[in-house]
């Protein structure tokens, strides 16, 4: 579950590249119905960290052409796999593969094989040399799980 997609959600619907942090909240719990209000602050701060939405006082924009990207109707996100300790260098690694057009599927399927191939390394580890030798910028990544290794 991609959250780039779920930060684009809201400047989608709204069709503008602005928005206030109330409306953003709104649009995620109210107009889409995806999150409780405290879920929608959450995914809005992490969208934040993670260098998707950009902050200035009370407005927020996307850090990305939001036109470039799909909400399939239908389409459902969990707040846990989106927010805080819930998204791990695993989830972020295979964001970071499919923002940069690889398939969620193939990704996937592609780090479980390497994995096997490694042994006794965690799927962390493989997902961030697959995303490495696809040549995507992750040492981020690799440091932040160094650090939970700790």
């Amino acid at each position: 579950m991609s959250l780039r997609r779920v930060v684009a959600a809201p400047f989608l619907r709204r069709e503008t590249d602005e928005a206030t942090r109330a409306e953003f909240i709104y649009s995620l719990t109210r107009d889409a119905d995806w999150f409780d209000t405290d879920e929608a602050e959450k995914v809005l701060e992490t969208g934040v960290e993670e260098g998707l939405l950009k902050a200035d006082g009370d407005d927020v924009r996307p850090a990305f052409d939001v036109s470039e990207v799909d909400v399939p109707d239908g389409f459902s996100p969990s707040a846990r796999s989106l927010i805080g300790e819930n998204r791990g260098v695993f989830e972020r690694t295979v964001d970071r593969l499919v923002e940069a057009g690889h398939d969620k599927r193939e990704a996937v399927a592609e780090i479980n094989r390497r994995h096997a191939e490694m042994g006794d390394v965690g799927v962390q580890a493989a997902a961030l040399i697959v995303a490495k030798e696809k040549g995507l910028s992750v040492a981020d990544l690799a440091e932040e799980g160094l650090e939970e290794l700790k």
